[in-house]
């Protein structure tokens, strides 16, 4: 190639202005800008407001309105609730209706609307995060209790304002709408507590955590006493200490049903 095509190809060749780099570089400073909020905020999760329910869910004890025997619904809901509370301790009447009165509003409502629905609970867990007031993220301590998650389904759903988590009391966790929702489709729940509100449920829960210690400290001690063969702690434990169980072994294999049972000879 002579100078004369090279010099004639130099000129005919597009120029970039240095406005136009200025115009290309700001674009591309905008797309990257963009990317990376996109990138930085991810959207956020949205909580469901209700659960799929169905009367054979092996995860949970079901009680249904279906006339079948002489048995009224509530009397039937009543012992099913009993028998869980039976459980843990003696003399539960107290605790099965405050369980029953927690969901009269939603039940009476099921009733009324004369749609098929039906009861549904099981035991749960929780786990409660104690914290120093504006701290959002870590805490100083964090207990874990056992609870009962009970709800009344409907249209083969559970809404979260149909769903009650109590403790073994009967009374409220005092999980808020969006804690009961976050828990819906979880095995356990979750509540976070500050400040005064802290130190006055970390006494109660404690107290309660500490009492439940024991009596599996008992078990321990009556099962390891069992192993030696010494029946004694154990037969006490069932028939009158510990739990104070009227049927221990009923009410345990019913919840338990794949743990099995001791059979104790007297």
């Amino acid at each position: 190639m002579d100078f004369a095509s090279l010099s004639y190809g130099l000129a005919a060749a597009p120029s970039l202005s240095t406005s136009d780099t200025s115009k290309t570089a700001g674009s591309l400073g905008t797309t990257l800008s963009s990317a990376s909020l996109s990138r930085a905020a991810p959207k956020p999760s949205i909580l469901p407001t209700s659960r799929p329910a169905a009367v054979n869910d092996p995860g949970y004890i079901t009680v249904e309105p279906d006339g079948r025997d002489d048995v009224t619904f509530r009397d039937r809901l009543l012992q099913a609730i009993k028998g869980f509370f039976d459980t843990f301790q003696a003399n539960s009447e107290e605790q099965t209706q405050r369980a029953l009165a927690s969901i009269e509003d939603s039940v009476s409502a099921a009733e009324q609307s004369g749609e098929p629905f039906f009861v549904q609970f099981r035991v749960t867990s929780v786990e409660v995060t104690l914290a120093e007031e504006g701290d959002q993220d870590g805490g100083f301590a964090s207990i874990r209790q056992l609870g009962l998650e009970i709800a009344v389904a409907r249209d083969g759903k559970v809404e979260a304002a149909d769903t009650k988590v109590l403790d073994l009391a009967g009374q409220s966790v005092g999980l808020t709408a969006e804690q009961i929702r976050a828990g819906l489709s979880k095995p356990n729940f979750e509540r976070r507590d500050t400040g005064t509100q802290s130190s006055e449920r970390a006494t109660k829960r404690l107290e309660a955590a500490q009492a439940s210690l024991d009596r599996v400290t008992q078990v321990q001690d009556a099962l390891k006493a069992y192993r030696g063969g010494d029946i004694a702690p154990l037969q006490k434990f069932f028939e009158s200490g510990g739990s104070g169980v009227a049927n221990p072994l009923g009410s345990l294999t019913s919840l338990l049903p794949s743990r099995g049972a001791i059979s104790i000879d007297a």
